[in-house]
């Protein structure tokens, strides 16, 4: 009766070593998978931000030719109330010359 006790005990000792074994593996599987999957979201992610950086850097010269153009039209465009004033002069001054050219032309 003893050796039948220490069999089922030793079985016992079996079968808990063994559900521990298949815990333990399905934990690592798992492990594995969790790390791979954020191993792959990681890799996704330093991609994004790679693009990101290479979009921003491609931007950053086309941006500052735009702060470049700004710059040139801004100061243009100081400069057009005083074009104004001059086309105007030129244009009274060709009409006035028009209408006497006009006059000249009807006296002969």
């Amino acid at each position: 009766e003893r050796v039948m006790v220490d069999k089922s005990i030793q079985d016992l000792k079996d079968e808990h070593a063994k559900h521990l074994r298949l815990i333990c593996a399905e934990t690592n599987a798992m492990a594995e998978s969790i790390r791979s999957e954020m191993t792959n979201e990681l890799f996704q992610k330093e991609m994004q931000i790679q693009k990101a950086s290479l979009k921003l850097s491609q931007a950053t010269p086309e941006k500052e030719k735009l702060v470049r153009r700004t710059t040139q039209l801004e100061h243009e465009s100081e400069h057009l109330p005083t074009l104004c004033r001059q086309s105007v002069k030129v244009v009274k001054k060709k009409s006035r010359n028009g209408f006497q050219r006009a006059k000249n032309f009807f006296r002969r």
